[in-house]
């Protein structure tokens, strides 16, 4: 039996992910459409906090914009003295006991969020509701998504496959696909800050562990410019490395 980490069923599930999500865009929008229904819509700019060690508090970003975390990234926000997020997004291994993992809910553990979005692939139960109350951690609304439906999303704001095959590689991270969603629910803006493609984490200082997804979100990004989609950085290497414009409030 071939294992996930063979580069020939790597291949072929890059191919069918594709052929899926090109459908899902197409014939099934209805039921993409739907999948998102239950998602809080976005009516004015949006802030979506990353995990980078050194985040810019973007200029003129207060309580009143839409607040998006990603992992452990909401004490991001609280760095920059900004309420709870509205949105938190948690990668699809988040339940396992492992590195990062556990890292993330000692920063996490006694906190809350409005509404939790769960990845959902062959990892995991696709359930989340009691592990959260296990961890003393507060959402006021749970959705889990597909893995599919998150692919699609990125293709349906950038006009592309945003994929590889590769190990590490294989979509944008999970806070590049927070800007896309911001966009799909209707922000206006979206800024981003903690962004980076280099290691370390805010949440866990000495902890730096190598950052995946360098070159999907680089793609991403460069998307994002050509179609000339209203995201921002408030971090100037991220912004320079990226394309993306600096935010300058």
């Amino acid at each position: 039996m071939l294992s996930s980490s063979n580069p020939v069923r790597r291949y072929g599930n890059w191919i069918k992910h594709r052929l899926q999500v090109s459908l899902m865009l197409s014939k099934g929008r209805d039921s993409y459409e739907a999948k998102l229904a239950s998602l809080p819509r976005i009516t004015g700019p949006a802030i979506v906090a990353g995990s980078a060690p050194n985040p810019v508090s973007p200029a003129g970003v207060d309580a009143t914009w839409f607040r998006i975390s990603v992992n452990a990234s909401q004490l991001v926000l609280e760095n920059f003295g900004l309420p709870p997020p509205h949105l938190t997004i948690f990668q699809s291994q988040i339940k396992e006991s492992h590195g990062n993992r556990d890292l993330y809910w000692e920063a996490l553990r006694g906190r809350e969020t409005g509404h939790v979005v769960f990845i959902v692939n062959s990892k995991n139960d696709g359930k989340i509701a009691a592990f959260l109350e296990q961890q003393h951690y507060s959402a006021g609304n749970i959705t889990p998504l597909s893995h599919l439906v998150r692919k699609a999303v990125i293709a349906d704001m950038t006009k592309r496959h945003v994929t590889s095959p590769a190990i590490n590689e294989r979509t944008v991270s999970n806070g590049m696909f927070a800007a896309l969603l911001a966009l799909k629910l209707g922000a206006d803006k979206v800024v981003l800050s903690g962004f980076s493609l280099d290691p370390g984490w805010f949440h866990a200082r000495d902890h730096a562990t190598k950052r995946n997804h360098q070159k999907m979100d680089t793609l991403a990004c460069q998307m994002i410019v050509q179609h000339e989609l209203p995201v921002f950085s408030s971090d100037p290497t991220f912004a320079s490395h990226t394309g993306l414009p600096l935010w300058h409030g």
